[in-house]
């Protein structure tokens, strides 16, 4: 028997307004990206800005994990990225380190992604934290993919061109790549930030087919929302 049409009205509506263990999660990214561009010109604010990032994905991950063996790898991940940053602040050096930190930084994106597509596409009913679940996926492919963008600049500073590089010719910012990121995985690319190297064009490339992907499986999620109509209803 068919639900009636208002309780499928009523389910939808609780997409809009409800909340979940992953409603914190995606709150808390949207407020890291809000603050990013005011914290991130300054020693202290970068730090600021990566302990409250590994807080957050560490929030996220117990959320879905608990306190399994993803949780204890990602608070070893988060204490050695930590732990990497400090020691550049402290010794006032060059950062040696700077392609490692990221990519312990990306596996660390890596295992919550994980963990969240899981939960996703376990069978069930869509409900609003898994609604807000897909979105944090979306936001944190972006992250990682600014990330490996960071580290193709550290290993080759001629594989982007800017359009707008900055007045003293410094190096790019990870905001700039991941304002570069987000373009890409939502297929705008407004064209200021080019990759101009086989290595990053190749990530550009990875990045825009998962979010054509992710959108795809996403659609075909909450497609499960409306029922099958039989004859007698058409």
């Amino acid at each position: 028997m068919t639900p009636p049409a208002h309780d499928h009205e009523e389910q939808i509506a609780q997409l809009l307004v409800g909340y979940g263990r992953c409603t914190v999660l995606l709150a808390l990214l949207i407020g890291l990206l809000a603050i990013y561009p005011y914290f991130q010109t300054w020693h202290l604010g970068r730090l600021v800005l990566q302990v409250l990032q590994l807080t957050t994905i560490l929030i996220g991950l117990y959320a879905v994990a608990g306190r399994g063996t993803s949780f204890k790898l990602g608070v070893l991940l988060a204490a050695t990225v930590l732990g990497f940053y400090v020691h550049r602040i402290v010794t006032s050096g060059p950062d040696f380190l700077y392609g490692l930190r990221y990519a312990l930084n990306i596996a660390f994106y890596l295992i919550i992604i994980a963990r969240l597509m899981v939960y996703l596409l376990r069978k069930g009913a869509i409900t609003a934290d898994r609604l807000h679940a897909a979105i944090s996926i979306y936001l944190l492919a972006a992250i990682a993919w600014a990330m490996a963008y960071s580290i193709v600049l550290w290993a080759d500073p001629q594989a982007f061109v800017f359009a707008n590089r900055p007045p003293d010719n410094t190096s790019p910012a990870f905001y700039h790549f991941l304002y570069f990121s987000v373009t890409s995985i939502t297929s705008v690319g407004y064209g200021d930030i080019t990759p101009v190297t086989d290595q990053a064009r190749s990530l550009a490339i990875l990045e825009q087919l998962f979010g054509l992907f992710f959108m795809t499986v996403l659609i075909a999620r909450l497609a499960g929302l409306y029922p099958q109509q039989t004859e007698a209803e058409r």
